[in-house]
């Protein structure tokens, strides 16, 4: 009788462990499942892609050109309206007829980088 009551002491606790174990598998599959698929289960990530927006930083030359002729509000509201996708790593020449600036700019990332402002004079 004693052994008995010793062999189900010794089945209850293995079989015990064996469930914890499991439940500790299931668990750690479930929090592998949402690491590695995290868009699935939540939709933030689109709407941070929503809220940023392209930003635009500009070298001393740049500042203290738009210092001494207009208002960098009014810059960067000429610039949003050019079409600066088609901006590349590289420096770039354009020209900004409604302020008649001519600015060299250059893409990081998603960000604009304003190296340079000129005026510009058309000779029409």
């Amino acid at each position: 009788m004693l052994n008995a009551n010793l062999n189900i002491k010794r089945n209850n606790l293995l079989f015990a462990s064996y469930i914890c174990m499991r439940n500790s598998l299931i668990c750690l599959i479930i929090l592998f499942g949402i690491i590695a698929f995290p868009n699935y289960f939540s939709n933030t990530s689109s709407k941070i892609s929503n809220i940023r927006s392209t930003q635009f930083y500009y070298s001393q030359d740049a500042i203290s050109f738009l210092e001494r002729e207009s208002s960098v509000h009014n810059f960067e509201e000429a610039l949003k309206h050019i079409n600066l996708k088609n901006v590349t790593q590289s420096r770039q020449s354009l020209i900004i007829e409604s302020l008649k600036f001519f600015v060299t700019i250059s893409k990081v990332g998603e960000d604009i980088l304003i190296i340079k402002i000129d005026s510009y004079i058309n000779n029409e």
